[in-house]
């Protein structure tokens, strides 16, 4: 419908109303009338107000800003006043609230992301230590109050791991130590502990037994077993590394940590009046000693004991190290020792002696006719004092080597000695020195002379001693000798060739 122009009364000069016109530009409603008193609208964001002299209405730019907010007060808050006519509201969001501003609509949205209801979150989520502030978790209407962990989870209470699953009927849980809890069966448990180990078929100490005064006993002549587990020991009176007895199958071991040697003592049977004891020796003898028992009943007899000793005692024979000192003859029931078939009075000497029919010295045998080593490869040595000599069967031998080539030759009076080969023999010497094992000597010697000979004229000695063709050693070639037993490191081997 089109804008309609207001009709207003129409008056003569005598204020008499005479009809009605229409509004006709310039007129106005007086404020008397409930008018502005205004012919026109006033510019663009002008204000209507009252003009300075209070009498009329007019449009006008706002004379200065004005406060959009006095005061705002909130329940149980301190009130929030404007300072100034300029002043700036500013809202901030709290905890789990967000606020959003839309400029083209004017519009301010608060939203809350904090939980409002638990009751409504089906799969709520702790995000940080929930803090009761003095306040407990409670149920409604004797409603239980779960804890399930996810999984292989475990429900841990103040430093404890509880079991995951129940135990059996009537155990208990138990810790081991670590804060982790398991359930376990303690025969006879209740409020004040065990109360009767007889009903425990595999009872275990939780810490040291104190028997208070008391004793172990058995009942009805029962005996008492101590038997650890495997390689376990019983060990009594210490640790069993510093100090203790130790006891195994078969064998106990007695250590001291008081500094002193470790002992038994036997008492007698009166009263405990005396003891016996028998004690180990001294750190400083460095001895680990074995002494083993006799096979027959009888008395042992100590070095200061007067008792005597019988010959059966001392089967077989005894070491000169375990006869320190000497022996008087007083102590001895015989008053001579037969040797060989010659008795030797005790004290006596002897330059000879008859009977023997072998003698074992070192790795040298005689016996009979035939003087033998016992060492592997052995060299039998004849070596006089001074300037004797070897005298084998009448026939004294040169005390030093010869020049190379010579031979052994005699003077008929049962004398030898090194003299150079006549008639035209050449004689040629080569000399070697043994590696261990060596059988085989052909090539250079020790003077580098390279190893010829015409085979049945050649003579082989091995550290002096003459050695038998075909019984102790081979030749082949003209140039390679072997002897039949491997030599020993160090032994010289000498070859001479005649021609």
């Amino acid at each position: 419908m089109a804008d309609k122009t207001p009709l207003r009364a129409v008056f003569n000069d005598s204020s008499i109303a005479t009809g009605l016109a229409e509004f006709q530009s310039g007129d106005t409603i007086p404020v008397t009338h409930g008018g502005t008193g205004l012919s026109s609208l006033g510019s663009a964001l002008q204000v209507l107000r009252v003009n300075s002299a209070g009498n009329a209405l007019e449009f006008a730019a706002a004379a200065g800003s004005q406060n959009v907010f006095s005061t705002i007060a909130v329940a149980g808050q301190s009130d929030v006043v404007a300072d100034a006519s300029t002043d700036t509201l500013t809202i901030a969001a709290g905890t789990g609230m967000t606020i959003t501003t839309t400029a083209g609509t004017d519009t301010v949205t608060f939203a809350t992301s904090a939980i409002t209801s638990v009751a409504a979150d089906t799969s709520p989520q702790l995000g940080g230590n929930l803090d009761v502030n003095g306040n407990s978790i409670v149920s409604a209407s004797n409603g239980n109050i779960s804890i399930t962990p996810n999984g292989s989870g475990k429900i841990i209470l103040d430093g404890l791991s509880f079991p995951t699953s129940d135990g059996s009927a009537d155990q208990v849980l138990k810790t081991d130590g670590s804060g982790n809890l398991s359930f376990a069966t303690v025969s006879g448990g209740g409020g004040s502990g065990i109360a009767s180990l007889a009903a425990d078929s595999s009872p275990q100490l939780g810490g040291d037994l104190d028997v208070n005064g008391n004793d172990i006993v058995s009942v009805s002549n029962g005996n008492i077993n101590l038997l650890p587990n495997g390689s376990g020991k019983v060990i009594l009176d210490g640790d069993g590394s510093s100090g203790g007895v130790t006891i195994t199958d078969g064998n106990i071991d007695i250590r001291t940590g008081t500094g002193a040697v470790s002992k038994v003592k036997f008492y007698c049977e009166s009263s405990n009046a005396h003891a016996q004891t028998l004690q180990a020796q001294p750190h400083s003898a460095g001895s680990s000693a074995v002494i083993t028992l006799p096979v027959a009943t009888g008395t042992l007899i100590g070095s200061g004991d007067t008792g005597s000793v019988s010959n059966t005692m001392l089967a077989g024979s005894i070491a000169a190290s375990k006869l320190a000192g000497s022996i008087g003859n007083s102590k001895l029931s015989n008053s001579s020792i037969t040797i060989g078939s010659d008795a030797i009075a005790l004290g006596a000497s002897r330059t000879d002696i008859n009977g023997l029919t072998s003698l074992d010295v070192d790795n040298i045998t005689i016996d009979g006719n035939v003087i033998s080593s016992t060492d592997t490869n052995g060299n039998i040595t004849l070596t006089p004092n001074g300037s004797g000599k070897v005298v084998l069967d009448g026939l004294t031998y040169p005390a030093s080597d010869g020049t190379n080539g010579q031979v052994i030759v005699t003077n008929g009076s049962g004398v030898l000695s090194f003299s150079s080969a006549g008639g035209g023999t050449t004689v040629n010497r080569f000399k070697y020195t043994a590696t261990a094992g060596q059988t085989a000597f052909t090539g250079n010697d020790d003077a580098s002379a390279s190893l010829s000979f015409t085979d049945g004229k050649e003579l082989v000695y091995v550290n002096g001693v003459f050695m038998e063709k075909g019984t102790d050693y081979s030749t082949s070639g003209g140039n390679t000798v072997t002897l039949s037993d491997a030599a020993t490191v160090g032994d010289e081997v000498n070859i001479v060739a005649l021609s």
